[in-house]
């Protein structure tokens, strides 16, 4: 496990089954996992192994 961030900015959690995503008290959704077919929405395809 990897921390992300502390136990007070993170507001939810999901994740599929090779990335995920998160919501923060500030209303960012940052995303990060495979992404060889655009899945975390930032318009790439460059997977990520922490929330960008």
């Amino acid at each position: 496990m990897v921390p992300v961030g502390n136990a007070t900015n993170w507001t939810a959690l999901g994740a599929g089954g090779s990335h995920s995503g998160a919501l923060r008290t500030n209303g960012s959704r940052p995303t990060w996992g495979w992404n060889e077919y655009g899945q975390l929405g930032d318009g790439t395809v460059t997977s990520r192994s922490t929330p960008g």
